[in-house]
């Protein structure tokens, strides 16, 4: 008994012993610079203790100097972790961070690396060679040691040659350097060339390593050559708000109707023209060129706008897109919002400093048009005394303050994070020479997961890819607020998604719809949105023409089509003086972009009006927009159900591979008599082709509307069988009786499968055609007129 009671004390004596030595500890992982000035820390931090520790900001977790919260945790698990958040440091000043009994300190020091190859864009024919400088110098007041220059060439190049004595591993290029003592500087060169003409971005990226008597340095160098888009273009669509204006905007522009840029710099009441703020040069000595949207006050909550390009000879190297709104408002729409909805891939996003302060930055890549822009957004709010600056990621998270007079919003992109941040830092001293500058932000939550890309099939899914940036699975609260119908009212849709490390794609049924806003929230509190969309109705009237009204038409019932058809549901009505023409237009992308038809074969949609309507694509054809059509005649509500191919250029079908707008159109021309009218258009939907169809098995019956319809004397029937089975297509004269069998067989699995109906030995007026087969039975009517 005796040993036992000895032994539990000597145990306990040595938990008491363990427990007293364990300790909490910090540390840099890295310290990186990324050009005179400009130095980011890395920190981490080891836990002796078998539990978690729990330190709030206060004396034992702080930094100094002030501000003492810089984004370190409370919260501290055993073991030891690294890169656990990052600070910017003072320009080569210190700044330590003090936990528990221990501390560390960070040294801002220059040991600079610069790289360029004089392109703003890489040639884009195969083979060309191009070659960049690499230069290095140590500007500390320290020698350096153990220096290693690591480049990694782009991707879309092969390695050439370079000079001095490194070792080349793939496309990764070593020089060990060794010793750098104060002031020593020296280049090397890279051979590379093009072996892939279709990448939207090169970019090369090199690091300095180097050892200090104050720890690790890695500088950091980029050369991006890719196109950055242009002001002209710049994000206006993060919602259907006022999708009607932004139809009207495309139709103009596709047109040639309008000028794309304007200038709209005028003097706003208590506070500067934009162009104020705008610096004089950009990168590699560009000048900036006015590009300002032509109807930016009309789509969005901008009280004055002002948009510039900075070019040298014919290359762009940087835009900046300025707005002026009224508080307590920020511009309404946000470049990464707009940009993903137009296709663009969110390659990567971060927390950056500018002037030692937070802003948030994205990668945004576009592979269709092949642009690349590194994005930085922020909103400046004026005050009777100073400037006050603020980067928020959602735009629901700014915050004008009560007593602001004026806000002034940014969105600044260029191929590279880095000449996008020295055009922001040059912003930010034009305010300073005006008033007094502070910041909001001390720091920035980090991302753990955000949503790469997002998009929305017009067939009532959604598929949402995301970028999870943790070596561990990520739980996303997502928030789905859906519009049915335009003119609808939101119905919001809660759903959690688990996201492994990397990028993981996932699935939404949301059934039919016209757009839906989606926001995540990761397991740090950080917040992701984007919107994705079906394309809008919009209106237009000619010069000579008005449009009095145009509503929404809400339709209760979504017709059921064939599965793989894009349907746009929902409708629009106009009434209007015609004295050129009045139109409904439907958009079938969510950003205008031209979408490939050559799968699709018809046209279905529920008109309402008198006269002769005009039906027509818009479709991009050989470098312009071209507007092939039909004509149906109207007389109170019908359904129309028009193969495509009858829509022709010069007598040959037109080609499908660019369709932006379905436009239905009454004139002068075709309804001189007409001098007032209401349209209505609604239901369009896009149906599968036979050479798409046939490959697929449906997964129903289906009784297509016959086309021509009303027909004289021929029409043609199209029917989809799931499986083999007897199936029989009868047609009934109005009394019910039955004048025409048009096929009576067993039939293999089936889409699209068509047959013609001749009715040349029929009398005018109203038919029925009924699909019979397996205990169902599908009546549509049809019109023979002679």
């Amino acid at each position: 008994m005796s040993k036992i009671i000895h032994y539990v004390v000597f145990s306990l004596l040595i938990l008491f012993a363990t427990e007293a030595s364990a300790q909490l500890y910090c540390f840099t992982d890295k310290i990186v610079i990324y050009g005179a000035g400009d130095y980011v820390a890395y920190w981490g931090y080891g836990n002796d203790y078998n539990t978690v520790k729990n330190f709030p900001i206060g004396n034992k977790n702080k930094f100094n100097p002030a501000p003492i919260n810089r984004g370190q945790p409370t919260q501290f698990l055993p073991g030891e972790h690294h890169y656990v958040f990052k600070t910017a440091l003072p320009c080569c000043g210190e700044l330590t961070w003090y936990l528990d009994n221990d501390y560390a300190t960070a040294t801002g020091k220059d040991i600079l690396l610069r790289k360029n190859d004089g392109r703003s864009e890489m040639p884009d024919t195969l083979g060309v060679p191009t070659t960049y400088t690499l230069t290095y110098k140590n500007l500390s007041d320290l020698n350096a040691y153990n220096v290693k220059l690591i480049d990694t060439i782009p991707a879309g190049t092969q390695y050439v040659s370079h000079t001095g004595n490194a070792t080349v591993l793939g496309n990764v290029i070593i020089w060990n350097i060794g010793y750098l003592p104060i002031g020593a500087c020296a280049s090397y060169e890279v051979s590379v060339i093009v072996t892939d003409t279709t990448k939207p971005k090169f970019k090369n990226v090199s690091w300095l390593y180097s050892n200090t008597p104050c720890g690790e340095y890695w500088s950091y160098s980029e050369d991006v050559n890719c196109r950055p888009s242009g002001g002209y273009k710049a994000g206006v669509e993060s919602n259907y708000d006022m999708g009607w204006a932004l139809f009207q905007r495309n139709f103009l522009i596709n047109k040639g109707w309008t000028s794309l840029v304007v200038s709209n710099n005028s003097k706003i009441l208590g506070g500067n023209p934009l162009s104020t703020f705008i610096p004089l040069y950009g990168p590699d000595h560009s000048s900036p060129i006015e590009t300002t949207p032509f109807d930016i006050l009309g789509i969005s909550n901008a009280t004055s706008a002002y948009a510039v390009d900075y070019m040298k000879g014919q290359y762009r190297h940087a835009t900046i897109f300025s707005t002026t709104t009224n508080p307590p408002y920020v511009y309404s729409h946000s470049k990464t919002v707009c940009d993903r909805l137009a296709y663009s891939n969110m390659e990567d996003m971060d927390v950056v400093f500018i002037n030692e302060r937070p802003f948030y930055s994205s990668t945004l890549i576009n592979k269709k048009n092949k642009y690349g822009d590194a994005a930085i957004s922020f909103s400046v709010y004026e005050t009777s005394n100073s400037f006050i600056i603020d980067s928020k990621w959602t735009l629901d998270q700014y915050e004008v303050p009560e007593n602001a007079i004026q806000v002034y919003n940014f969105q600044v992109w260029s191929p590279s994070v880095i000449t996008t941040k020295e055009l922001v830092s040059a912003i930010i001293e034009k305010f300073k020479t005006l008033k007094s500058v502070t910041y909001t932000n001390d720091y920035l939550n980090l991302p753990g997961a955000y949503i790469q890309k997002a998009n929305y099939t017009n067939d009532g899914k959604v598929f949402v890819t995301v970028q999870n940036l943790t070596n561990e699975t990520v739980t996303l609260n997502v928030d789905l607020k859906i519009t049915r119908q335009q003119g609808m009212n939101e119905e919001s849709s809660m759903r959690t998604i688990s996201a492994g490390p990397g990028l993981t794609t996932h699935t939404f049924n949301t059934g039919i719809m016209s757009s839906a806003k989606i926001s995540t929230t990761d397991n740090n509190g950080f917040k992701d949105n984007v919107f994705v969309g079906a394309g809008v109705f919009g209106s237009f009237a000619g010069p000579q023409s008005k449009i009095d009204e145009f509503s929404y038409v809400i339709s209760p019932n979504i017709p059921k089509y064939p599965e793989g058809s894009l349907i746009y549901p929902g409708g629009v009505k106009i009434k209007g003086k015609i004295n050129d023409f009045i139109m409904i237009g439907r958009s079938l992308d969510a950003s205008y972009e031209p979408q490939d038809l050559t799968k699709y074969d018809r046209i279905l949609f529920t008109a309402t009006g008198s006269g002769k309507l005009k039906v027509y694509l818009e479709a991009f054809i050989d470098g312009k927009f071209e507007y092939p059509y039909v004509t149906v005649d109207l007389a109170g509500e019908k359904e129309f159900e028009i193969p495509l191919r009858t829509f022709k250029l010069n007598g040959s079908p037109v080609q499908l591979n660019a369709v932006t707008i379905a436009g239905f159109e009454l004139n002068k021309d075709f309804n001189p008599e007409i001098k007032y009218s209401e349209l209505t258009i609604k239901n369009i939907a896009l149906f599968n082709n036979n050479n798409v169809a046939e490959s697929v098995t449906p997964k129903e019956f289906w009784l297509y509307q016959n086309y021509p319809n009303p027909f004289n004397p021929t029409t043609f029937i199209k029917i989809n069988v799931p499986k083999e089975s007897k199936v029989k297509l009868v047609v009934y004269d109005a009394l019910g009786r039955e004048v025409a069998v048009i096929l009576d067989r067993v039939m293999p699995p089936v889409s699209g499968y068509e047959v013609p109906f001749d009715a040349s030995k029929l009398s005018s007026g109203i038919y029925y055609y009924r699909l019979i087969s397996d205990g169902i039975s599908i009546t549509k009517k049809m019109t023979l007129v002679k």
